[in-house]
């Protein structure tokens, strides 16, 4: 956006944010709720009531935790196309959350939003067709309703998305080498999935949060009496994310 690029060089947000980015994280679970009408007689609110609602809430803030802009549930993920899941997204931790009675598995699509330029500003004269370009967004809309539209299509062919996953791609051995590393963390090799995780972590162009993280958890929750990292006796291939 070329609006956010220029508050982004406001001298007084420089000052106390050096470097600012405006960043998003999304968070998608599946689950019930109920809507109800909360508050008093001075204001009410619509709100939706459920355990899914928090849990979704909590892998909001999780986004930041593993520096990622999307992070989505195992519920969620088990609805979605398996060529999708298997093309696209990636298993990146399985941890049990405050309120959730299972546990639950992290899946994020890797995206690096430092692959878009900034827009360029156009003509004022834009303002005078928003009706057009809202038509435009409502014909979009009903044509992603229709039963042809394919959704891994569009994974393959946007040029915005094949831009940000070109980091992820670059490199062939990356997601092999996660998944590898992930599958012995969860089976207790933590010695032998460290050192995988430590390749992970700088194979990209930045460094990869998911291995940062669980790197740091198993050096400081392993069992190093004999000298290597070994997964407590008591691991059950999850672990506790307050």
């Amino acid at each position: 956006s070329a609006t956010l690029a220029d508050y982004r060089e406001h001298p007084g947000l420089i000052m106390r944010i050096p470097n600012f980015r405006v960043t998003l994280g999304c968070a998608l679970h599946v689950g019930w709720s109920i809507e109800g009408a909360i508050g008093s007689e001075f204001k009410i609110d619509a709100s939706y009531l459920s355990p899914n609602v928090n849990i979704c809430s909590r892998l909001g803030s999780c986004c930041r935790h593993y520096d990622l802009l999307i992070l989505m549930s195992h519920v969620l993920v088990n609805m979605i196309t398996p060529e999708i899941t298997q093309e696209h997204l990636r298993l990146v931790d399985k941890v049990e959350l405050v309120g959730s009675k299972t546990p639950i598995g992290l899946y994020t699509f890797d995206l690096d939003w430092r692959q878009i330029e900034v827009e360029q500003r156009t003509s004022n004269k834009v303002v005078f067709k928003r009706f057009k370009m809202r038509q435009h967004r409502e014909r979009v809309k009903e044509t992603k309703k229709t039963s042809d539209f394919s959704v891994l299509q569009l994974l393959r062919s946007d040029r915005d998305i094949r831009l940000m996953r070109e980091p992820y791609t670059r490199s062939s051995d990356f997601f092999d080498t996660f998944d590898m590393a992930y599958r012995n963390y969860e089976a207790g090799e933590w010695q032998l999935a460290r050192q995988m995780f430590l390749d992970t972590r700088n194979m990209l162009a930045h460094e990869d949060g998911p291995s940062a993280v669980l790197l740091q958890y198993i050096e400081s929750a392993a069992d190093r009496s004999n000298g290597t990292y070994d997964a407590p006796k008591t691991w059950q291939g999850y672990r506790a994310l307050k």
